[in-house]
């Protein structure tokens, strides 16, 4: 129920009237309930690797009983980080191996360092499920392009298509699939006047529309989607915590009361 409204400067110098409900999720929005923020990895630079790491020759084991297993261990291993807000730090291999397994591995490869012990019992399995993974991916893909018909009523590939199949059936179900769904999601756009000139920071995006047919009732659906692989991944940090409308009262509350 707070409707009290705060000037925000942002760091390129824009200003906006903002209310508190909005700065308070924002705010929680950038860390979680310990307090840890979480940013976007953006790749990974360099690495070190010190005396306590283990060693090829020492990654043998014989047992007792002749049998013998490899010693798995990252220890002493530490990787620099590029984040995307420009900043950097160095992470325990341990850490990076759990959070970006692929990533991690495919540096590794790079740098020529998959057949050390901190890498060779794990780096190879992690790239071939990333590989099954993508032969998946690409299966699907394949059986969506090659679907022309769900519940016997073809489906279009594109808008053109759509009217096509609209012409040929001597019906407005596709058009009027495609109409309803660019009136739902215009609000989400600023159509610019002319001579108005588009701002610097843009991002080109693709888009396109998909169809489909819903079971229920046999009705035309349109959806009209982006390319998100054609942007940058924002440099803003991603973690959404969720929290209690009571908790961001009482915070604003201490915040008046001490004049911040």
């Amino acid at each position: 129920m707070d409707t009290r409204q705060y000037v925000v400067e942002f760091e390129d110098g824009q200003e906006a009237e903002l209310t508190s409900n909005v700065i308070a999720q924002n705010m929680y929005a950038q860390c979680d309930p310990d307090g840890n923020k979480y940013v976007l990895l953006d790749s990974l630079i360099d690495f070190c690797r010190s005396t306590t790491a283990l060693c090829y020759a020492d990654q043998k084991i014989t047992r007792d009983d002749g049998r013998t297993y490899m010693r798995r261990s990252t220890a002493g291993w530490q990787i620099c980080a590029q984040w995307k807000d420009g900043s950097s730090s160095w992470q325990k291999l341990s850490d990076l191996k759990e959070s970006h397994p692929i990533e991690t591995a495919e540096y590794a490869v790079a740098q020529g360092l998959e057949q050390e012990p901190a890498f060779n019992w794990w780096v190879p399995h992690v790239l071939k499920k990333r590989e099954r993974i993508i032969s998946l991916v690409r299966k699907r893909e394949a059986r969506y392009l090659k679907r022309n018909e769900k519940f016997g009523i073809a489906v279009p590939k594109t808008v053109k298509e759509a009217y096509e199949l609209d012409a040929q059936n001597g019906n407005t179900l596709w058009a009027d699939a495609i109409s309803n769904e660019m009136e739902s999601v215009k609000v989400a756009f600023k159509i610019l006047d002319d001579g108005e000139t588009v701002p610097r920071d843009h991002q080109f995006v693709r888009c396109h529309m998909i169809f489909d047919v819903k079971m229920e009732d046999f009705r035309r659906k349109a959806r009209f989607v982006a390319g998100s692989h054609m942007t940058k991944a924002p440099a803003t940090l991603t973690y959404a915590s969720v929290v209690s409308r009571e908790t961001v009262r009482i915070a604003l509350t201490i915040a008046a009361l001490n004049g911040f």
